[in-house]
């Protein structure tokens, strides 16, 4: 049976309030989650503007050539400072959970057969222009299909999951036998939440309902039959939010974009420091299914 600690009620007019789980989630309940979150997420597609897109692109590709198999040695580094890709020792079937517009699949290697499950309708259609992809328009828990993936990526979705156990239990069956799962979502034994608590950037998504720490979610997947290879954390700038929120300034206005930036660079090499203990502000689980 499941106890809460009530923690804080979060500063906006949703009435969200934050519940510590006795297995150390962060459960944020509100009536916001109850709309349908397949027309909120509709909001994340990426806009026209073209800098932001060829920013994007770049970034995107960066992303994608990491999961080829002999990653050059400026690749390694960008793996090593700014997110964790493992080395890929298997090639074969990819599945992205949360493909968005399907640009990260379609830039991936071609040694890997590309698919997606994607529950926005907007982003769905937009993926359709890439011909070397298959994208499924459902949820992961509502995904029929008789394929078996190789690597399956899970980039920032567990965390707008209610019934997460259903969620890790459908990835296992998604799983081949011994076949790799990567995760990644905001850590709440992170540094910035110590600091910032209600004003951690981790709480800005209107439909982030769980929230997790390393042991947390290892401890979920070990119930749910993977093996873990690696754990960790990466820096990603939610330092850097997180401290505009707490000074009530807007990131959206230019003055809040440029003062990111600044604070993002200031920080970086304390959130390099941070990954060594675990205290970055995005973890990442890495496992095998047994």
């Amino acid at each position: 049976m499941k106890r809460f600690k009530y923690l804080f009620k979060l500063k906006d007019n949703l009435n969200r309030k934050c519940y510590l789980t006795n297995n150390s989630i962060i459960y944020i309940k509100s009536n916001y989650h109850n709309n349908s979150f397949k027309e909120k997420y509709d909001a994340f597609i990426p806009n026209n503007n073209p800098l932001l897109l060829k920013l994007r692109y770049l970034y995107q590709k960066m992303q994608a050539n990491l999961y080829k198999k002999n990653k050059n040695i400026f690749e390694e580094l960008f793996s090593n400072l700014l997110t964790y890709v493992p080395k890929i020792y298997r090639e074969g079937n990819f599945l992205d959970v949360g493909s968005n517009d399907g640009l990260f699949l379609s830039l991936l290697p071609k040694h890997w057969n590309k698919y997606g499950v994607e529950i926005s309708k907007k982003a769905y259609l937009n993926s359709l222009k890439y011909k070397n992809i298959k994208v499924f328009n459902t949820s992961l828990e509502k995904l029929r299909t008789a394929t078996k993936f190789d690597l399956i990526r899970v980039s920032h979705v567990i965390e707008h999951i209610k019934n997460y156990h259903v969620f890790v239990h459908k990835i296992n069956e998604l799983t081949k036998k011994n076949g790799r799962v990567l995760i990644y979502t905001p850590n709440t034994s992170s540094l910035a939440y110590f600091l910032f608590k209600k004003n951690w950037a981790g709480f800005y998504e209107k439909t982030h309902v769980n929230l997790f720490n390393i042991n947390s979610l290892q401890n979920i997947m070990e119930k749910e039959g993977f093996k873990i290879i690696k754990s960790g954390t990466y820096y990603m700038g939610t330092g850097a939010a997180s401290l505009l929120a707490f000074l009530n300034i807007n990131q959206n206005t230019i003055f809040g974009t440029i003062l990111f930036y600044i604070f993002f660079i200031f920080l970086y090499p304390i959130g390099l420091l941070l990954n060594l203990f675990k205290l970055g502000s995005v973890l990442y689980i890495y496992a095998y299914k047994k």
